[in-house]
């Protein structure tokens, strides 16, 4: 069962690291090729810690079904 939720937590973690990135509190500093799996190295602006972000390369609707989710949790209320 965590099989399945497992690609829709990494497309969230992806679109969450763009809009950090977006608003610069995650610099971008490099990719690296793991296989076929391309990483991206970023870090958090004023820290020196890198972390792996995967890119899932996204297509149209999981970046629609992402959309939908920080859209939910950024209206819901607490």
């Amino acid at each position: 069962m965590a099989d399945a939720t497992e690609p829709a937590k990494l497309n969230f973690r992806f679109v969450l690291g763009l809009i950090l990135m977006r608003k610069r509190l995650i610099v971008y500093e490099t990719s690296r090729n793991d296989g076929p799996k391309e990483i991206w190295q970023v870090r958090f602006k004023g820290k020196e810690e890198i972390l792996d972000l995967l890119n899932p390369r996204l297509e149209e609707s999981q970046i629609l079904d992402v959309s939908n989710q920080l859209g939910e949790i950024l209206n819901e209320e607490l």
